[in-house]
């Protein structure tokens, strides 16, 4: 199609379609919460699934008692895929956001 390669910016995201089997609770609306350097949100997309997403720029932040930047580096690093260490990051990211 004629795009360039991807270029590294320093961001990282976390995109998830998350399953409700006995349905979602959220009304039908796009709802967003930013903080420094982060924004989240999420938005029901039917009636048992929620698109949500959460995305940070590079900056130094603990991480299982290490000081490091979540996911995302001033170069890129390893591809992680280990579901666990995913799902530790993506929480790291807003512990400390409201939650409704």
């Amino acid at each position: 199609m004629g795009f360039p390669e991807p270029n590294y910016v320093g961001h990282c995201a976390f995109r998830v379609l998350a399953y409700f089997p006995e349905g979602q609770p959220f009304e039908p609306k796009v709802n967003y919460v930013y903080g420094k350097g982060v924004c989240t949100g999420y938005v029901p997309v039917s009636e048992t699934k929620v698109y949500w997403l959460s995305a940070s720029i590079a900056r130094h932040q603990q991480i299982g008692g290490r000081n490091e930047r979540p996911c995302a580096h001033d170069t890129p690093g390893p591809k992680i895929t280990d579901p666990s260490i995913l799902r530790q990051q993506a929480e790291e990211l807003v512990r400390n956001w409201p939650t409704t």
